[in-house]
């Protein structure tokens, strides 16, 4: 029979299993990884992490979910902080740049590998697309708030601009996990986009510099 433990306990060991499945992704790729892999990194029994996640898959997943959440809340702490919107998303090209410019970004191989794997798989892909869905819907809001305030031109598409901008970051991140951060140079191209994004938002206040 089960020992019964405590509800911290269980996330306590939910979270374990998901650091343990991220980091040998990161040693092996995603598609290498077998459960047999996270078991042997867990230390726990087979019995025990299956009781929890029955696939690489869905333990990849929820770590995608819990990042996916740490990143909203991280961009609605932005918002509360920064003296305006147009900060806000300077704030966010730098946090960008810092992340792109890591030379040996592991976990990030691993999960393009299973963004590419998903194009085979119509389960996975309507997965991505929702979670897509959620990213651009966050970024729309960000658009349309700097609208309301009066910081961004009332012209602004707030849709194509935030699907132009989630594309823009996944091709970057793409291309320097294919050929590396130091022939990409992911500062410079991320300053370059910060400013046309800044005459498409028409940010009649902005001060190089600030």
């Amino acid at each position: 029979m089960t020992p019964k433990i405590s509800e911290a306990e269980k996330e306590q060991r939910r979270s374990q299993i998901i650091g343990a499945a991220m980091e040998v992704c990161k040693r092996r790729g995603y598609e290498a990884v077998t459960m047999k892999d996270i078991v042997e990194e867990t230390g726990m029994s087979r019995g025990w992490v299956y009781l929890y996640f029955s696939s690489k898959e869905e333990i990849f997943r929820a770590w995608m979910e819990e990042n996916d959440k740490r990143i909203l809340a991280q961009l609605e702490q932005i918002l509360q902080e920064a003296p305006s919107i147009w900060m806000a998303i300077e704030h966010m090209f730098q946090t960008q740049a810092q992340a792109m410019e890591e030379p040996d970004d592991r976990l990030g191989r691993a999960i393009y590998e299973y963004f590419l794997g998903g194009l085979d798989h119509a389960e996975r892909k309507e997965y991505l697309a929702q979670r897509y869905v959620r990213m651009q819907e966050a970024t729309e809001a960000l658009f349309e708030k700097g609208k309301r305030t009066g910081e961004f031109s009332p012209e602004v598409d707030a849709l194509s601009t935030a699907k132009v901008m989630l594309i823009f970051f996944d091709g970057l991140a793409l291309h320097i996990q294919g050929v590396g951060p130091a022939l990409v140079q992911p500062r410079r191209q991320l300053e370059m986009f910060q400013e046309s994004m800044r005459l498409l938002l028409g940010v009649a206040s902005y001060r190089k510099g600030e």
